[in-house]
C-alpha cells in the first residue's frame, strides 16, 4: 500500500486531496490493475456502496403501488418495465408521444396488404372498389360477342346482390339485371309503403323476378315472373310498368280498340301517380324473400314502411322450383331427432350441469318428454319422463296379469302421480319421489325394491327379522324378476298419464284391463284441478 501511495503521488498532483474516482481513473490510465488488484477492487466496492438507502426504499414503495392485489398475475417483464417508467417518471413525462407513435408507425409500415386480398367477395356499396368484373359473352340478338359487367356487392341493412349489365357494340343491344347473391329465404317478404311525398319516389328498390308490386288505389298489379330483376326506384317501377303497357299498343288499337282505350286510361293514371303529388300505397311482395325497399332511417325503423314475413304456399314453392315434400320431410326429420340442451344446477353438488330434453311419441299412447341431467363435477346422473299432453279428463287404472317371463320386457311409463300396487301381496307404492319413469316392467320392479329399502331400511341386512311382510314381498319380487313366479300389477294414475305397452296393438291385449274413472274431489284439490277454469276456453 505504501508503494502505491508513493507511485501515485509521483504520477498525480495533490494526491492527498484526490477523490476515490480520481485514483481509480489513475489506475486504469496507467494500467496498474495487475500491479495493485486488491486496491482497484477495494476502490470499486467503495464507489458502489450507497450513501443512503432512500433509493432502494423508494423502489420498494413504487412496487407496492404498481403490483397491488388487482395485478397479482402480472409477469416479471411487465413489472420491470412499469417500475422503470414509474421510478424515472421525470424522463417519462418529458417524452413526446407524437414522436413515439410516428416511430412505431414507421416500423410497422412494411406490413402492406393488397386491396384485392382484403376486399370481400361482396363489398358494401359505400366501400371503394376497383370496378366491376368484365366478361366477354355472346349477344343473343346478333350472335356476336359483347361485354357483360358483373358487380357483386352488399346493400346496407339488406343482403348480397349480383348486378349484371350487358352491352353489344355490334348491334347496340343492352340489358341489365339484378339477381340475389344469397339463397332463397325461408319465408317470403311483403313491403307496404305509404307514399305521401315526391322525395319518396326516389327510394331505391331491389325487385327480383319473383316479386310482384301493387298500387292499392289504382287496383293495379305487376305480376311476378313477368320481368327480370332490377335495381331501380319507386318511380322506376312506374316507368317500367308504363313501358310494358305501351308495347304493342298500336296493334291493340287496330285489333281491340276498347281494350287499348282502357290501357291508355291506366297509363294516364300511372303518369299522374308517378309524380308523387297524389298519396298512394305501394305493396312489394316477393315469395323468395330477396326483394328490398330502401330505409333512409336505418338502423331505426321506417315509419312509412311495414314489413311482413309469410310462409310460402305449395304453389309458391313450385314456382321457385322447391320440392315442398322433401323440405317438409327434412323439417320433420330434424324435429324428430332434435335434442334441446339447457343449463341447470346439480341436485347433489349444486354445480352447473347440462340437462338434455327430447320429445318422443309413444305409439298408441301420447307424447312424452324425456329429460336427462349429467353433472361433470360429481358424476351424478338423473333422468325423468313427463307426459307431454294435457291432464286427462278421467283417471286411468291399468291392471296387468303376467303370464310369461317375456312380459318383463314390456315398456312402462309411470308419472309422478302413479301408484303401483300388487293385489295378491296387499302392497301399494307411490313412486312420486323418483319422478316420472320410462322403463320396462323389470326396471319397475327394481325401482320397487329400491323404494322398499328407502321406506323400511331395517327390513334388510343383519338387523332384519327373519320373517316379516317386507321380506316376503322382496322374495316374491325376486322370483318374478327371475321368471319363476307371476303376479298381477296395477298402475293407478288419477291424471291418466301412465302407460303399459300393448304388444297386440292396435288390437286389445287380453292380459291388460284399462279402466277410466272419475277423480274424487280430494284428488282434484291435490293436483290443483278444482281452481282451473276451462269452460268456454276455446271459444274465448
Amino acid at each position: 500500500m505504501a508503494s502505491f501511495k508513493y507511485q501515485a503521488a509521483v504520477m498525480m498532483e495533490n494526491f492527498e486531496k484526490s477523490s476515490p474516482m480520481d485514483i481509480l481513473q489513475l489506475i486504469h490510465k496507467y494500467s496498474l490493475t495487475d500491479a495493485y488488484p486488491n486496491t482497484a477492487i477495494a476502490i470499486c466496492i467503495f464507489l458502489t456502496l450507497p450513501v443512503t438507502v432512500a433509493t432502494c426504499e423508494r423502489s420498494f414503495s413504487k412496487l407496492k403501488i404498481i403490483k397491488n392485489y388487482l395485478r397479482s398475475t402480472m409477469g416479471q417483464e411487465r413489472l420491470s418495465c412499469l417500475a422503470v417508467v414509474s421510478i424515472e417518471h421525470e424522463v417519462a413525462n418529458a417524452l413526446d408521444f407524437d414522436d413515439v407513435i410516428s416511430d412505431f408507425a414507421s416500423k410497422k409500415a412494411r406490413k402492406k396488404f393488397l386491396h384485392s386480398e382484403i376486399m370481400s367477395l361482396f363489398p358494401d356499396l359505400s366501400d371503394a372498389f376497383e370496378g366491376p368484373q368484365e366478361i366477354e359473352s355472346l349477344c343473343m340478338q346478333c350472335y356476336k360477342n359483347g361485354v357483360t359487367k358483373l358487380l357483386l356487392t352488399k346493400i346496407p341493412f339488406f343482403k348480397e346482390v349480383i348486378i349484371s349489365s350487358f352491352k353489344c357494340e355490334h348491334c347496340g343491344f343492352s340489358n341489365n339485371e339484378v339477381q340475389p347473391g344469397s339463397a332463397i329465404q325461408p319465408k317470403g317478404v311483403r313491403y307496404t309503403v305509404t307514399i305521401n311525398d315526391k322525395k319518396m319516389m326516389n327510394r331505391q328498390v331491389v325487385k327480383q323476378a319473383s316479386a310482384m308490386f301493387r298500387i292499392e288505389e289504382l287496383d293495379f298489379e305487376g305480376p311476378a315472373f313477368t320481368s327480370q330483376g332490377a335495381l331501380t326506384t319507386i318511380e322506376g317501377l312506374f316507368e317500367n310498368a308504363i313501358a310494358g303497357l305501351q308495347q304493342q299498343q298500336q296493334l291493340r288499337m287496330i285489333q281491340d280498340p276498347d281494350l287499348a282505350k282502357k290501357i291508355d286510361e291506366v297509363i294516364n293514371k300511372l303518369n299522374e301517380y308517378k309524380t308523387g303529388d297524389i298519396p298512394f300505397t305501394l305493396i312489394v311482395e316477393d315469395i323468395s324473400g330477396n326483394s328490398f325497399v330502401e330505409n333512409p332511417y336505418a338502423p331505426d325503423a321506417d315509419p312509412f314502411v311495414k314489413i311482413e314475413y309469410f310462409k310460402r304456399s305449395k304453389e309458391h314453392n313450385e314456382q321457385l322450383g322447391l320440392n315442398q315434400e322433401n323440405e317438409d320431410a327434412q323439417d320433420d326429420e330434424k324435429e324428430e331427432f332434435e335434442v334441446l340442451e339447457f343449463q341447470t344446477n346439480c341436485s347433489s353438488c349444486n354445480g352447473p350441469a347440462p340437462t338434455r330434453m327430447k320429445q318422443l311419441d309413444i305409439p298408441h299412447f301420447k307424447q312424452v318428454i324425456i329429460m336427462a341431467t349429467t353433472c361433470d363435477a360429481c358424476g351424478k346422473k338423473t333422468n325423468e319422463v313427463r307426459a307431454g299432453g294435457a291432464i286427462e279428463e278421467l283417471g286411468t287404472r291399468i291392471t296387468f296379469r303376467m303370464t310369461d317371463p317375456s312380459d318383463l320386457n314390456r315398456d312402462v311409463l309411470t308419472s309422478e302421480s302413479c301408484t303401483v300396487s300388487f293385489p295378491h301381496l296387499e302392497m301399494e307404492f307411490r313412486l312420486s319421489s323418483s319422478g316420472g319413469k320410462f322403463t320396462t316392467l323389470e326396471g319397475l320392479l327394481y325401482n320397487v325394491l329400491e323404494h322398499l329399502g328407502t321406506i323400511s331400511p331395517f327390513s334388510f341386512g343383519d338387523s332384519a327379522a327373519k320373517t316379516n311382510k317386507v321380506n316376503d314381498l322382496v322374495e316374491t319380487i325376486h322370483k318374478v324378476i327371475e321368471g319363476k313366479e307371476f303376479i298381477t300389477i296395477v298402475l293407478d294414475d288419477p291424471v291418466g298419464n301412465s302407460y303399459l305397452q300393448n304388444i297386440y296393438a292396435p288390437d286389445p291385449d287380453p292380459e291388460i284391463k284399462i279402466e277410466k274413472y272419475e277423480r274424487t274431489q280430494d284428488q282434484n284439490d291435490q293436483y290443483g284441478l278444482s281452481d282451473m277454469k276451462t269452460e268456454n276456453y276455446i271459444n274465448s
